[in-house]
């Protein structure tokens, strides 16, 4: 088959979203498929391409809440002039699924959209032009030959169902087996983190990421045994919260703030952790979570997308309640060894790639074989 995944944001930037789309089209693209991701961007060469998947790139921002500005007409015409089997969008509410909606009726081959949550629903009571995008929502939900969820009780799912949309199917995210188990980096002696037990989180510094609530639990945990180290990168604009970060902690030794971390790095500090503190106020299906599980390493986390359903942490509403958790598995070893074992069998046996492509091959197959009768 010939796919094309349509991202906001793909490699060389690093996030779930960008994560999640490589994983797919590589692994797609070995089993032999034509693969293509359109996304944002400055081309790096006449014909991208990485790990057999093409690339093709276009200096377009935005959303049609935002606005959206740059080469629309040049990935208008890409899309109406395809000859691909399937167009998936990946993400609701960026560019390259919203401008996709107005064409979809114009765009004849196989069209599937994975939603990822709609993190504006959040805002609409608070932000009145949110309102029309989600009034028509539902009409563009239907032109889709499929939509698929990450979860069966998120928001994007819920929505689904109380518009009637029933073209649909539950595929979780996963993680990459291999490179998350294979750590030879010595995170702690590399980067001089000499206490006893070290607290992580892995997130770019967006305000939603909820650095703050992270920040503020480690100072009222009040221990001089443990060290904080948040591995992320800057963010520009008012949605970032870098700065701020950097001024909260410039008068502590014992957080520190990483960014431009090699992924090997990254990987060595989950094996390296004692626990993995979480403080998102929007995730759907976040890969760091199952990074953390994976590993054996017990998570505390606001209340997020799938995180209250999955085993290997615990689930809090409050940085003192995050506080009260991370002290009691930082002086109980065998609890929480016993946490982190749970998480990872239940990851290792659902939530790998190798256990969830399929799934998306079979699904492809299937719809396209539906179009076709």
């Amino acid at each position: 088959m010939k796919i094309l995944f349509t991202v906001e944001y793909f490699y060389p930037q690093i996030g779930g979203a960008q994560e999640v789309v490589r994983q797919i089209a590589e692994r797609l693209a070995k089993k032999g498929h034509q693969v293509t991701v359109a996304t944002s961007g400055i081309p790096q060469g006449k014909n991208e391409e990485l790990n057999n998947v093409k690339i093709k790139r276009f200096k377009i921002s935005g959303n049609k809440v935002k606005g959206i500005g740059g080469e629309i007409d040049e990935y208008n015409k890409f899309l109406l002039n395809t000859n691909f089997d399937i167009i998936v969008n990946y993400a609701a509410q960026s560019w390259t699924t919203d401008l996709t909606f107005d064409l979809l009726d114009k765009v004849k081959t196989v069209k599937i959209l994975m939603p990822c949550g709609y993190s504006g629903l959040a805002l609409w009571s608070k932000r009145i032009f949110y309102w029309n995008y989600f009034r028509k929502l539902p009409s563009y939900l239907r032109k889709y030959d499929h939509i698929v969820y990450h979860l069966d009780n998120y928001t994007d799912k819920t929505f689904g169902d109380k518009h009637n949309i029933e073209h649909y199917s539950i595929i979780p995210n996963g993680i990459d087996i291999n490179e998350i188990q294979n750590s030879t980096i010595k995170f702690r002696e590399l980067y001089s983190i000499n206490t006893k037990y070290m607290l992580l989180n892995v997130s770019n510094h967006y305000k939603l990421k909820g650095h703050s609530f992270v920040l503020k639990s480690f100072k009222l945990l009040n221990r001089n045994d443990v060290t904080l180290v948040i591995i992320g990168n800057k963010v520009s604009g008012l949605s970032g919260c870098y700065s701020k970060c950097k001024q909260n902690v410039s008068d502590n030794p014992n957080i520190v703030l990483l960014e431009n971390v090699p992924r090997d790095h990254t990987v060595s500090a989950f094996h390296e952790a004692d626990v993995f503190t979480f403080g998102s106020k929007v995730e759907c299906f976040p890969l760091v979570i199952l990074e953390s599980m994976s590993v054996g390493l017990p998570y505390v986390s606001t209340n997020v997308g799938c995180v209250k359903q999955m085993g290997g942490g615990i689930v809090v509403n409050s940085p003192m309640e995050m506080t009260d958790v991370v002290n009691k598995l930082l002086s109980n070893e065998n609890y929480r060894r016993e946490i982190g074992k749970k998480g990872q069998y239940e990851c290792l046996s659902q939530y790998t790639w190798d256990t969830i492509i399929p799934k998306y091959e079979k699904l492809f197959q299937r719809v396209t074989e539906i179009r076709q009768i």
